[in-house]
């Protein structure tokens, strides 16, 4: 809808200076919006990695009580308030409807639909647990170690990177300012001595 709007208003706006110009003023609105939309799935992408570390750290304290993969995961959902949750908690709901897919399709499709590969491997942990008897806790607990390293060391990038953009700045800034001040006494002298 925002799209069309302004592509639309765009390519009127155009339509007052050439044909051409309308045309171009009506893909740069698009353009425009697949940009913006991009973006938002990006950051969405990122808020839902960033809420997942705590999700998987807390499933990892409920397996440790006891009990069923599914109905730690489940009472988890319950507790935390987020995005996320929020859509496992229905996926778990919807998963109980008899003769619908299971837990672990519906979490696998979610994880490709939004791109994030740490849900594909937490459901295939839930698979193998519910299939082969194996501790889901082992291989959570490994997720959230993984996923919580990986924000660790993207934390450390963008910091670096905020550090190189605020010093290169500062030192033309400051820096060479510093280096004219100090430097004019002996260029002066030179500068005289040359006559």
């Amino acid at each position: 809808m925002t799209a069309s709007a302004l592509s639309l208003c765009l390519g009127a706006l155009g339509a007052a200076v050439s044909p051409i110009v309308a045309i171009l003023g009506f893909l740069a609105g698009y353009v425009t919006f697949g940009a913006a939309l991009n973006g938002a799935l990006e950051r969405r992408r990122r808020r839902f990695s960033g809420e997942l570390v705590p999700l998987l750290e807390l499933f990892t304290l409920e397996l440790s009580g006891g009990g069923s993969a599914l109905a730690a995961l489940g009472s988890v959902c319950v507790q935390v308030e987020s995005e996320l949750a929020n859509d496992v908690r229905r996926m778990l709901i919807a998963s109980q409807v008899a003769g619908s897919a299971s837990f672990e399709a519906r979490l696998i499709e979610y994880a490709d639909q939004y791109e994030i590969a740490a849900l594909s491997s937490l459901a295939t942990i839930l698979a193998a647990s519910r299939d082969y008897g194996s501790a889901a806790s082992q291989g959570v607990r490994a997720l959230a170690t993984d996923l919580r390293r990986a924000q660790r060391r993207e934390l450390i990038a963008q910091s670096r990177r905020a550090l190189n953009n605020v010093l290169l700045p500062a030192a033309i800034a400051v820096l060479l300012p510093f280096l004219g001040v100090l430097m004019f006494p002996a260029v002066s002298v030179l500068q005289t001595s040359l006559r």
